[in-house]
């Protein structure tokens, strides 16, 4: 891709980039933050994080770690550490509102399970992270100000320290409240044992021979119960020698609150004029880029690159496209604004035509006039109809008029005439041969007729409904009678790949101009189209882009004029087609200089 290739793409495609560059300007608009999120935004960019870690003194804690995040983020702990802080007097650390809370997930990780939960003390937002391999929980708080995160996070961490704590020391006491709950019970059943054995056998021993079995069964429950008390005693010895269990977390370190350096700066500007511009911006380049790429893969002919790639064929002019109001669209703007850039083009197609005829005619036989300052016969053609045939034969007809030549313009086009239109001619007398096939006779003074450009005279196509036959001898003995009589000889065809006649023809010419619509004309037509002139070999001395956007700006001969044609070149002659165009309301756009269409065709 080439800087010159990007112009061309954005130049054609310049509605497509207002129409992007709008979209993207009403979406920044529409999108713009409110003052309050804007606020909001500034005052979340400048918060505070303070953390501090836990750590599980056991192996059961270790396994806790869940419950206790869980206990952290939904239950007591937050609502109790919310309700302690609402009574600090301090304005920076006073803390309102009741809290939220978020169940924590867990996920797998290399070093084991990693543990998350969050919650919202007030203003603060908290978030917990517990590594079960580690046995750590790290507490960090998040707000405006630096000292209210510091006491949240360990006001929270102290919380959860206490919180188990209670639950140990809860769970101590109870073990000591059921030992020794099972010690009485122990001692009452044995006490009952007893007093039963002293009431039934209050003189008997229970270890002499003669004991009844009632003694016996019960002087054994006795023993059982003895033995089960003196169990339960131990135990509560271990306990009370053991004593209370220590803290199951410890606080590792207090919280120091540091800025918050996770949020980006980047992102669409939030003052709305800012961000209007940024996202026109952002919409520009996008239409840039879809312009280049619609060019690229577009069927049509755009620009000089895909007119040659398609044709093999080098482009010798750009006719650039001219908005006439619908009454003057058949004007010949080489005759009506001959200081105009439209006329300027068609006389460099025709140095071009003579120039390039004159360097392949040295290559040719002898009996060519080397002195000729252009070919005899010139034949306009294109691919397809609406190609600017007939306002190209018109004001190239005009252009060598101005050398004082006498030139003669053919219509060839019996289905669609109209070049008589651009001469200010009739459609009638149609071409007609007088003999016979064989002899053919063209009575050429009656067949001429005067136009409105001084020294162009012009004839007419034969009728739509003489044969084929009968009208290709008409035409080929009346271009032999014309190239006597005239300097110069202009044909305007038919399409060439949707009729015939120019084919037929082309021995008879001098010079092919093949032409291209910008933005019409399909590449593979325009490919067609040269394929068949390469095998008749046809004198084709170059192709010629009608209608082209790519010469729109940038004249470059440093007159200093624009699209005003307020001087001319010195031409005197008066202007018989009808008023002169108004120079003002001339407009460039992508459209051909043929007529003008109510909408132009774009290829999707």
């Amino acid at each position: 891709m080439t800087a010159r290739q990007l112009l061309w793409a954005c130049n054609r495609r310049w509605r497509l980039i207002v129409l992007v560059v709008a979209f993207g300007m009403v979406l920044g608009l529409v999108t713009a933050p409110s003052h309050a999120d804007v606020v909001r935004k500034q005052r979340e960019s400048l918060r505070w994080k303070a953390t501090t870690t836990l750590i599980a003194l056991s192996s059961r804690s270790k396994q806790n770690l869940p419950l206790l995040i869980l206990q952290a983020t939904d239950g007591d702990v937050p609502t109790s550490v919310a309700r302690r802080l609402g009574d600090i007097t301090d304005p920076k650390i006073v803390i309102h509102g009741s809290t939220a809370a978020k169940v924590g997930s867990s996920t797998k990780t290399s070093g084991g399970s990693s543990l998350t939960g969050r919650t919202r003390i007030g203003t603060t937002e908290v978030t917990l992270e517990g590594d079960q391999s580690a046995g750590a929980v790290r507490v960090t708080a998040s707000d405006e100000h630096q000292r209210r995160a510091e006491v949240v996070a360990d006001a929270l961490a102290a919380a959860m320290v206490s919180k188990r704590s209670s639950e140990v020391a809860a769970a101590y006491t109870k073990d000591w409240t059921t030992l020794d709950t099972q010690r009485k019970t122990l001692q009452d059943a044995d006490a009952k044992v007893v007093a039963q054995m002293n009431a039934q056998f209050p003189l008997v021993n229970p270890s002499s021979p003669n004991t009844p079995e009632a003694l016996k069964t019960l002087d054994n429950k006795h023993n059982q119960y003895l033995r089960q008390i003196g169990d339960v005693e131990s135990a509560i010895n271990q306990h009370f020698l053991s004593g209370p269990p220590p803290p199951p977390l410890m606080v590792n370190s207090k919280a120091t609150a540091y800025r918050d350096s996770s949020t980006s700066g980047l992102g669409p500007p939030t003052n709305r004029k800012l961000r209007v511009v940024f996202f026109a911006g952002i919409a520009f380049l996008v239409a840039i880029a879809l312009a280049f790429f619609l060019d690229r893969n577009s069927s049509a002919v755009y620009g000089i690159p895909s007119a040659e790639a398609a044709t093999k064929l080098p482009v010798i002019s750009e006719i650039p496209f001219v908005k006439l109001p619908r009454a003057k669209r058949y004007q010949v703007l080489a005759l009506t604004a001959p200081g105009s850039r439209v006329a300027e083009s068609y006389r460099a197609l025709r140095s071009s035509i003579a120039l390039i005829w004159f360097a392949n005619s040295q290559r040719d036989a002898d009996g060519i006039d080397m002195a000729a300052h252009a070919p005899k016969v010139v034949m306009v053609v294109s691919p397809g109809p609406g190609e600017g045939k007939s306002t190209t034969a018109a004001n190239l007809a005009a252009c060598y008029a101005e050398l004082g030549d006498r030139v003669v313009v053919i219509d060839l086009d019996a289905r669609r005439q109209k070049v008589h239109r651009f001469l200010g001619a009739s459609s009638q007398p149609h071409l007609e041969n007088t003999g016979t096939i064989n002899e053919p006779v063209i009575d050429l003074p009656a067949l001429l007729q005067d136009t409105a450009i001084p020294g162009v005279q012009f004839v007419s196509s034969p009728s739509s409904d003489t044969r084929p036959g009968e009208a290709l001898v008409a035409s080929r003995a009346v271009i032999e009678v014309a190239r006597e009589y005239a300097d110069v000889v202009i044909l305007d065809t038919p399409p060439l790949l949707l009729a015939n006649a120019a084919f037929d023809l082309m021995d008879y010419a001098d010079a092919v101009l093949l032409l291209a619509k910008d933005a019409h004309t399909k590449r593979s037509a325009a490919e067609r189209a040269a394929q068949l002139l390469r095998r008749l070999d046809a004198p084709v001395v170059g192709l010629t882009i009608v209608g082209a956007v790519s010469s729109r700006r940038g004249y470059g001969y440093g007159y200093g004029y624009g699209y005003g044609y307020g001087y001319g070149y010195g031409y005197n002659t008066p202007v018989k087609a009808g008023e002169l165009v108004d120079l003002t309301a001339v407009e460039t756009s992508e459209k051909s200089g043929d007529e003008r269409p109510s909408k132009r065709k774009r290829d999707r």
